[in-house]
């Protein structure tokens, strides 16, 4: 396997030097190795190139003896480097960068074979300076490290040796949190799904990436459908699927995704943080709403959570909002919510007319008008209870269509009727 490691960090690292200039601290940008080797460099690998630039330096220094901004294209010694910062020879300061030792010493060398036009341009003179703080940029290394992974996949016909070789970095916290940020995963999982077949292996991307953060916010339907088919395959299903992923994918209208999530878990698990999330969407589809009037949703309960999302699918006005909430409702055991519990929840900010288009609307949702609290029918508790025995086993995503039962039930089952 080659990895072309030096053409990719070769010219590709942008630093923030802050550098102290007149009493006062500035930041300037280093964008590429171009850029860098116009500054010293302290402790360098190359000793070749250490002795090219010090031959260079020196020459230069013979052409223009009275010149004290001798910086440019010149690598320290130690001695040097003491010699430099002693506060008597101010302007001979030598700009560092003791965080990077970079070999650049293939650009360099056909400079140093030319003193005459390689030095620097006496009408460009800068004052020296000294770097005190170098910050690496970090967007442009992951750009570019994102870069190098895929032209390894692409270049390379061992694709599952380089995959693994990424779940090493993973392994590293740096590394972590560089992969997690959604752009970085919506290039290297159609890669892993593209590539490998490794089922374990699969298990371990997961492990890493943070599966419920990704479900959540990042997810596209068919990558999520691959990863759960495969997990389960494994007996690794609950695992992943052991937080409130559904509801938090409601409030996050990742609709498509609750959909696939429904063919593996049984129900959706409740929690104080997919609250927050919903109501937060109920605050910003009413601007006009005051602290008073939201007091009494600030305790969270399940029931709110339900009228919550039926107020936001009812200001969504799709036909898909409806079915997908319609789906959800199926898979849960809870009593029907009235109209007196709307008028609660809704009575302080809304219309008693807007109240009862969104009330008539949840019946049609749940297909069933509910004047007071009632409990589900016996054959929805019997749906809950076999979704629930072969989401234990984790068979729920195939194991419906094994029970052999009539197609009408079978689409029971799956929620679908």
């Amino acid at each position: 396997m080659e990895l072309d490691y030096e053409a990719f960090i070769e010219g590709r690292l942008q630093v923030d030097g802050r550098m102290q200039f007149n009493g006062r601290t500035r930041l300037t940008k280093l964008e590429d190795a171009k850029n860098i080797a116009k500054y010293s460099f302290h402790c360098h690998r190359s000793v070749t190139y250490l002795d090219l630039s010090l031959q260079e330096y020196s020459v230069y220094k013979k052409r223009f003896p009275n010149e004290r901004k001798f910086y440019h294209k010149y690598v320290c010694t130690d001695q040097g480097l003491q010699k430099c910062l002693q506060p008597l020879r101010e302007y001979e300061k030598t700009i560092l960068l003791q965080n990077f030792h970079l070999d650049i010493s293939k650009e360099r060398e056909p400079a140093s074979g030319n003193v005459e036009y390689s030095t620097v341009n006496q009408n460009r003179i800068y004052d020296c300076e000294t770097v005190y703080e170098v910050i690496p940029e970090k967007y442009i290394y992951e750009y570019y490290l994102t870069r190098y992974i895929e032209k390894a996949l692409e270049k390379n016909t061992e694709k599952l040796s380089i995959i693994k070789l990424c779940l090493k970095f993973l392994k590293n916290k740096d590394f972590q949190t560089f992969f997690i940020k959604p752009g970085n995963k919506r290039r290297f999982i159609p890669l892993i799904i593209k590539y490998c077949s490794d089922f374990e292996l699969l298990v371990n991307v997961l492990k890493m990436i943070s599966f419920d953060i990704w479900i959540i916010y990042d997810s596209e339907p068919d990558q999520l459908e691959f990863f759960l088919y495969r997990v389960h395959a494994l007996k690794e299903g609950r695992k992943a699927l052991e937080k409130d992923m559904i509801y938090m994918g409601y409030a996050n209208s990742m609709k498509k995704s609750v959909e696939i999530l429904l063919k593996y878990q049984n129900c959706p698990k409740f929690s104080r943080r997919s609250y927050q999330y919903a109501l937060r969407n109920l605050i910003s589809k009413r601007r006009r709403f005051d602290s008073a009037e939201l007091m009494h949703l600030v305790k969270p309960t399940e029931n709110k959570f339900q009228g919550i999302l039926t107020f936001l699918a009812f200001k969504e006005k799709s036909d898909a909002a409806f079915q997908h909430l319609r789906l959800l409702w199926r898979s849960l055991p809870m009593c029907f919510i009235t109209l007196n519990e709307f008028k609660y929840m809704f009575g302080p900010m809304l219309d008693p007319e807007e109240i009862i288009e969104i009330y008539n609307f949840y019946t049609d949702i749940i297909e069933q008008h509910a004047p007071s609290c009632q409990p589900r029918m016996l054959k929805h508790y019997c749906r809950l209870k076999i979704r629930n025995l072969l989401y234990e086993q984790e068979r729920l995503h195939d194991g419906i269509d094994e029970l052999g039962l009539p197609l009408d039930l079978q689409l029971y089952l799956k929620l679908k009727k």
